[in-house]
């Protein structure tokens, strides 16, 4: 995976961890798809003190390597993801009938590492986000293939996060960043409308959550030629998003309570049949069902 995810040669990226044993827990032969593992954090550190690694040839300029990782990330994305990535075909094809194995096929380890990470390098790289750059391309042309590859290996959840993280990385008072703060907002506001039918069946991005989005929409703007052509009856809807961000749909009845954990993370809704349902306030996915145990 290493090697494909920093597009080196294996045999070159095997001849550099060689020496690195001691410090390093390099896989076994035949099992490449495992992590290199640091023994010990203090190594990363003495990598990235310029003043105790005086090695140039092996002392690591931090944002830089997270640089270079994002714009691998990036690139492995562009070639790799395209629509119905597993050949699932039918729209209602849902994500608890698709085998491992399937998917691991069509979204390789160091795909799937590009889908869940690019965000937090891009963010650790430091660079400064504008419009027309590599994300904004990226996201104009990608984004709904990047939602369902995230689908698929159960990571949607992070897609929200990942949306979030972006555009608190966008300055509201630049005018550089304009058309991709709008775009990325738009974002925002798609994934959560509909990250619970995302999440069930990933093919219905390019059906309902398209076609459902309000007329203003950037993404039903960009991505409307993705709609089937057997949908004939384009249905009406909104002219923009609505205020309200997230509808939590648990099947829970008539609710008795609400209230929020302590640091924000968890709403907890208590329902009238003695149960409690808890879910994350940032992503809106259900964590768990607590039931009362009503003692004699």
């Amino acid at each position: 995976m290493l090697a494909r995810l920093i597009d080196i040669p294996k045999s070159t990226v095997c001849g550099r961890l060689r020496p690195l044993y001691s410090v390093l827990d390099v896989p076994e032969t035949g099992k490449d798809e495992s992590p290199v593992r640091l023994l010990h954090p203090s190594f990363r550190d003495f990598l990235l003190d310029k003043e105790r690694c005086t090695d140039r040839r092996i002392c690591i300029d931090e944002e830089k390597a997270h640089g270079d990782l994002f714009m691998s990330c990036l690139n492995i994305m562009s070639k790799h993801l395209h629509r119905d990535m597993c050949n699932l075909r039918l729209p209602g094809a849902l994500i608890s009938e698709v085998e491992n194995e399937l998917i691991e096929n069509y979204l390789p380890l160091d795909v799937q590492y590009a889908c869940r990470y690019w965000v937090s390098h891009l963010r650790r790289s430091k660079v400064k986000l504008c419009d027309n750059d590599q994300v904004h391309s990226f996201l104009r042309g990608n984004f709904l293939y990047w939602l369902e590859a995230l689908s698929l290996i159960g990571k949607i959840s992070d897609g929200v996060l990942m949306v979030r993280s972006l555009e608190s990385m966008l300055n509201p008072k630049s005018e550089a960043n304009h058309d991709l703060r709008m775009m990325v907002y738009d974002q925002k506001r798609f994934v959560l409308n509909n990250i619970s039918i995302i999440k069930i069946a990933p093919l219905q991005i390019y059906c309902s959550s398209v076609l459902f989005s309000p007329k203003r929409s950037i993404i039903r703007s960009q991505f409307r030629d993705q709609i089937p052509c057997w949908i004939k009856n384009i249905p009406e809807v909104q002219e923009d998003w609505s205020p309200s961000l997230q509808t939590l749909e648990g099947g829970f009845g008539p609710v008795n309570a609400v209230a929020f954990s302590p640091d924000g993370q968890l709403i907890a809704i208590a329902s009238k049949d003695k149960r409690v349902f808890l879910w994350d306030s940032t992503t809106g996915i259900s964590q768990n069902t607590l039931k009362a145990i009503l003692l004699p």
